[in-house]
């Protein structure tokens, strides 16, 4: 269930950056929203029609989703390093852990 969901979402964020490739002004409020919501900045959708608010909705989400993925990985490899390094220190008890920051 959980696969079928997430190609559901990345079908339509696909859909939605398709949608917003059409011209300049769409394409810039897409990618303005995508920035902000990627860099955890605040929703500031001032567009003056409704397709460029969407266009901005759909980056601000998009971009909040990668931002979400790539945190996501980067704990999963944090805790890997700190497992290994846990294991190597039963051979050599002197080696310092850091414990992952989150």
């Amino acid at each position: 269930m959980q696969v079928v969901a997430v190609q559901s979402i990345q079908a339509q964020s696909s859909n939605r950056r398709g949608s917003c490739q059409n011209n300049s002004s769409m394409k810039t409020a897409y990618s303005s929203g995508w920035s902000a919501g990627f860099n955890g900045g605040t929703h500031n959708n001032t567009s003056e029609n409704e397709r460029s608010r969407n266009c901005y909705d759909w980056g601000y989400t998009d971009g909040k989703i990668e931002k979400s993925k790539l945190d996501m990985q980067r704990m999963r490899n944090e805790s890997y390093i700190y497992r290994m390094c846990l294991s190597t220190r039963i051979l050599d008890p002197s080696i310092q852990c850091q414990q992952p920051r989150f």
